[in-house]
């Protein structure tokens, strides 16, 4: 059986709420319940010192090594080509009870052992579009993922406009086709997750920018960040922290060279995208724009996922060679 859940009690309902918990008083705190993400800009950790930003070396992060005292599929790039059989969670007897939004509310309305796997989510609830089918993982940084974004090797751009929706959550979730269904989740989601190969990155989503809604931000303070690329990890770290960049949005904001990124707090390169011209700026990017469809003063050079690059390295134009995949929780 895929679905993960029938229903839910009112009393498991209530642990939805213990997802990832951000402070935003204003003393810089922030603590999750997974672990694996570093505070930045001062945070401090839940035992007072000072977070860095996360590196491939760090203890914090359980993916180095990738199978060390974890299940296969605990990996950053876990298999999802056989989906689990997972058994329901009969928490509403009388039936009835309808799906949850996300994984994140199924993890934690759910008992452990948890198991990675496609389940039926409702990310409107009682709205007019129907539940879909989604891949959770259960088990990476402390669990409760959903997948909402897939691109294959030399794919066409469908992360380009992140508040576009191919409407294909059937072929995202068993990995038979590319396609993008982050907007489906506006509002319901604290944590992004980018895998591409062997590398990642995570991070806590702004709380004044979300990735896939109709909006613009240039420069939008991130209040932790991970990754295990060693170049981007050093960047994030001397900057003291990272920030989050989306310029464009389907169907009238396409700038050339770039589309959004996730680049040091001390970059303000931003005229091309998420960069400047002669591919000024460092961070890691996602293509623009492909020639003759760009709406800025720049070049369109489309590409997708570009990774990390530096200043006077070429951010746009990036056939990218591995599968990339967006995740929220």
């Amino acid at each position: 059986m895929r679905l993960g859940i029938s229903g839910v009690s009112a009393l498991a309902l209530a642990l939805i709420a213990g997802a990832c918990a951000l402070d935003l008083s204003g003393n810089g705190d922030l603590s999750f319940d997974g672990g694996g993400l570093a505070p930045v800009d001062g945070a401090t950790s839940n035992d007072g010192s000072l977070a860095d930003v996360t590196t491939a070396g760090d203890a914090a992060d359980a993916e180095s090594p990738p199978d060390a005292n974890r299940p296969a599929d605990a990996r950053v790039d876990a298999p999802r080509d056989a989906p689990a059989d997972v058994a329901p969670v009969d928490a509403c007897p009388e039936g009835g009870c309808p799906p949850l939004a996300t994984c994140k509310a199924i993890f934690d309305a759910t008992p452990a052992p948890r198991t990675s796997g496609l389940y039926t989510v409702d990310p409107d609830g009682a709205g007019p579009s129907p539940p879909i089918q989604v891949w959770c993982d259960m088990l990476t940084d402390g669990g409760g993922w959903t997948l909402v974004g897939r691109e294959l090797p030399n794919g066409s751009g469908q992360f380009r406009y992140l508040d576009a929706d191919t409407n294909n959550p059937p072929g995202i979730a068993n990995d038979t086709q590319a396609g993008l269904i982050g907007k489906r989740f506006v509002g319901l989601y604290t944590d992004v997750w980018i895998d591409w190969g062997a590398s990642y990155i995570r991070f806590t989503r702004p709380p004044t920018l979300d990735l896939f809604a109709n909006v613009v931000g240039l420069g939008v303070a991130l209040p932790a960040v991970a990754t295990n690329d060693q170049k981007l990890s050093g960047w994030l770290t001397s900057a003291g922290g990272g920030k989050l960049c989306v310029a464009s949005h389907d169907n009238d904001v396409r700038p050339g060279d770039t589309s959004w990124a996730v680049v040091p707090k001390d970059d303000n390169n931003t005229v091309c995208g998420c960069d400047s011209m002669g591919w000024a700026g460092r961070g890691a990017y996602y293509g623009g724009a492909p020639s003759g469809q760009q709406t800025g003063p720049c070049m369109g050079f489309g590409g997708g996922w570009a990774g990390a690059k530096d200043t006077g390295e070429a951010k746009g134009g990036i056939t990218q060679t591995t599968e990339t995949k967006l995740w929220i929780r």
